[in-house]
């Protein structure tokens, strides 16, 4: 509730984005990798202004579920929380509905995930990149659809690193 009052002011603050949260899921990309994942988030203006002109940028904060086939066949469950920071620019000059976003991040599994051929992350320490492209709508543009790609794996921390793709769909309210 703390968050939710002090949004406008940082919000008008900073010029960015205001406080929000997402659902959002989809399947792996590989296909030897059955998994289908589900996040909820929270999405936290940044509290400066950034450089590059039209580029805003946003904490992302989230827990998910990935479940999926493991190395012994058995339908697998893993908890997800993770943090990232996401950069977006919006198209023609700041004024389009249209965005396109990318972002850097690190998250933590409460398991050790395998895929069917045996292999494991090697660490439940996951780095993750997104790149993701989405259009907000509504009188004061606070619902927002988009689709994004994201990469997790162990960075080369640990061998093995089989990493997962993912294909997701979110949907974001804006406060």
């Amino acid at each position: 509730m703390l968050l939710l009052s002090l949004a406008p002011a940082v919000s008008a603050q900073t010029g960015a984005a205001p406080l929000g949260w997402y659902v959002q899921g989809g399947p792996s990309v590989q296909r030897d990798r059955e998994n289908q994942t589900l996040f909820f988030g929270v999405m936290l203006p940044r509290t400066h202004e950034e450089a590059a002109g039209p580029v805003t940028s946003y904490w992302d904060l989230y827990v998910g579920q990935w479940r999926g086939e493991q190395a012994n066949r058995a339908q697998g469950r893993f908890s997800q929380v993770g943090a990232a920071v996401i950069w977006r620019r919006r198209l023609v000059d700041n004024a389009s509905p249209w965005f396109g976003e990318g972002g850097l991040g690190i998250s933590y599994l409460d398991g050790d995930y395998s895929i069917p051929d045996g292999r494991i992350f090697g660490s439940r320490l996951t780095f993750n990149g997104r790149l993701g492209i989405g259009r907000s709508f509504g009188g004061r543009a606070e619902h927002e659809l988009s689709l994004n790609y994201l990469h997790f794996s162990n960075g080369g921390i640990k061998k093995p690193n089989p990493g997962m793709d993912l294909l997701q769909m979110r949907y974001a309210y804006r406060f």
